[in-house]
């Protein structure tokens, strides 16, 4: 009896922490630039453009924290429209009639067109950079480096 008991103490007190993350997290709608497209022409609200890459630890951080805290995926999902997108992915995308692909800049690295164009403003190319844009491709915000939850809300507050 004392056996199943302890049994049971270590099996719940390996879930409790799974419950407990499944509480703080939520989904934002991701949509793909070919996307954005036609929901622009559906309803005009702005679009939050998440660049990142695949060895950028704020990038992660981002996704994984900022991204899914309650009150920012209920802003994002209910006024915006996101898309993530990696900077230097090698696949290509059909945006506004446009065709953009990746571009090599040297051995093993190089950026997606698609990237290229919205830092185009933007001297310093780091990584995380978030760009809000309106559905004339007008860029309204960016800022590159990371965020968390409290800025990303003030942020995204000003443009509803």
């Amino acid at each position: 009896m004392k056996f199943m008991k302890t049994v049971l103490f270590i099996i719940l007190g390996c879930l409790f922490p799974l419950v407990t993350v499944a509480q703080k997290s939520s989904t934002v709608k991701n949509y793909s630039f070919e996307e954005l497209d036609l929901v622009f022409e559906q309803e005009d609200k702005p679009a939050v453009i998440f660049l990142h890459t695949q060895w950028c630890k704020y990038c992660k951080a981002m996704i994984e924290d900022t991204f899914t805290d309650k009150k920012v995926t209920a802003i994002m999902n209910q006024n915006f429209y996101y898309v993530p997108f990696d900077a230097e992915s090698k696949e290509d995308v059909i945006f506004k009639n446009v065709k953009f692909s990746y571009k090599p800049t040297g051995h093993r690295t190089g950026i997606h067109e698609i990237a290229q164009e919205l830092l185009s403003q933007n001297e310093d190319k780091s990584y995380p950079v978030l760009v809000l844009i309106n559905k004339d491709l007008e860029i309204l915000y960016q800022y590159s480096g990371f965020l968390d939850e409290q800025e990303v809300t003030k942020i995204l507050t000003q443009f509803i």
